[in-house]
């Protein structure tokens, strides 16, 4: 289970992070598209150096890029040798865009599934669950992203995805440690 920063500052955010972390996340997607690259850094470095091998960055152009694994938004123009021992993946937005990827990509997002929790009126009318049985790609992990909560995991699985990425459903929760545990035994089950 993957858990993709909110965009925006949240209260005692980086204890959050860190907490995620103790409870047993294992990826964490840093998408900060509004902080200069000095805050972006220091937002970093205070999750602090122990979990930076988890860490996905939105935006590579960064110092502590070369330490960090990198989310690559234009999948069509990679140079994969800048990117030796990293993991990394990208996002898609249909099944055909999925299955083009080739296999240096770890993981992809397909997105979005249901409609979003933090995107007001993204992905209402999608289709993109029904399309999943077009897979032809099992070289990159596909993984679902858009409206996931508790109550669409296993939809998520049970249709062909690999992974699901949490967003609105931590970010937007009162307890987001104890929804993220919820989900997490969810995912577990599978």
């Amino acid at each position: 289970m993957i858990v993709i920063s909110s965009p925006n500052a949240i209260k005692k955010e980086i204890e959050i992070i860190q907490n995620l972390f103790q409870e047993g996340m294992n990826r964490f997607h840093i998408r900060k598209p509004d902080l200069s690259k000095n805050e972006l850094e220091d937002f970093i470095d205070a999750i602090g150096l122990e979990y930076h091998d988890k860490i996905v960055l939105h935006n590579f152009s960064l110092k502590n890029s070369s330490v960090l694994n990198c989310h690559i938004s234009d999948w069509k123009s990679v140079d994969f040798n800048l990117f030796q021992d990293k993991m990394i993946s990208t996002s898609t937005h249909s099944i055909d865009e999925f299955n083009q990827l080739t296999k240096n990509w770890n993981y992809a997002f397909l997105s979005p599934v249901f409609e979003s929790i933090s995107k007001e009126n993204y992905g209402r009318n999608s289709n993109v669950l029904e399309t999943v049985q077009n897979r032809t790609n099992f070289q990159t992990e596909l993984v679902a992203l858009g409206g996931i909560q508790e109550d669409t995991i296993k939809l998520a699985f049970d249709s062909g995805f690999d992974n699901v990425a949490l967003l609105g459903a931590i970010w937007l929760e009162d307890n987001p440690i104890q929804k993220f545990k919820k989900c997490q035994k969810i995912v577990h089950s599978y």
